[in-house]
C-alpha cells in the first residue's frame, strides 16, 4: 500500500493518511507496486526505430517473401505436372 509523506524543514519525514492521490508529497510504494509501474511504463513506451522496422518486416515483408516462395513451388509443381 503506498504512503504518503512529506518532508519536514528539519529533515525528517512524517507519514500522513492522504491516499496516493492527492498528496503533495513523496509517495512510498512497496517493491511490488513499484515493479508493476515499472512494467505497465515499459509496456506503453514509445518503440523505438528498430522495434517498428522489425514489426514492419513480421507485418509486410514476411508474407511477401512467403507468397513468393509458395508462387515458385507452384510454377515448379505445374511443370513436373504437364503432360
Amino acid at each position: 500500500m503506498s504512503q504518503c509523506v512529506y518532508l519536514n524543514a528539519d529533515g525528517t519525514i512524517t507519514a500522513t493518511t492522504e491516499s496516493a492521490d492527492v498528496c503533495q508529497g513523496y509517495v512510498l510504494s512497496t517493491r511490488t507496486e513499484y515493479a508493476a509501474s515499472q512494467a505497465t511504463a515499459s509496456f506503453l513506451a514509445m518503440p523505438t526505430q528498430e522495434q517498428v522496422t522489425a514489426a514492419f518486416n513480421v507485418g509486410v515483408a514476411w508474407p511477401v517473401f512467403f507468397y513468393l516462395v509458395a508462387y515458385g513451388t507452384g510454377l515448379l509443381a505445374n511443370f513436373f505436372n504437364r503432360k
